[in-house]
């Protein structure tokens, strides 16, 4: 999935989430809470944090840059217990 995107820092940062919600509206199907908090990582990554009963579901993206256009590079999922 890739969008294009401005050259600011801040542009970019507004790219990769709007990239985060579209993606998780099209894949992901867990029903429960909605968001609690997208956090930026190192270099250009996010993490996600969505909580369900008794877990919450996090979801790392990874993204790319090139020739104006930022792409979601990788996705992983993993999950905290409570």
């Amino acid at each position: 999935m890739s969008r294009p995107c401005g050259t600011g820092e801040l542009e970019r940062s507004a790219c990769m989430i709007e990239l985060i919600l579209t993606d998780l509206r099209a894949n992901y199907t867990a029903i429960g809470g909605g968001i609690t908090s997208i956090k930026a990582g190192p270099g250009m990554s996010y993490v996600v944090a969505l909580p369900q009963e008794e877990r919450t579901d996090v979801r790392t993206y990874r993204f790319t840059i090139g020739d104006g256009m930022m792409t979601i590079a990788d996705r992983q999922d993993s999950t905290e217990q409570y």
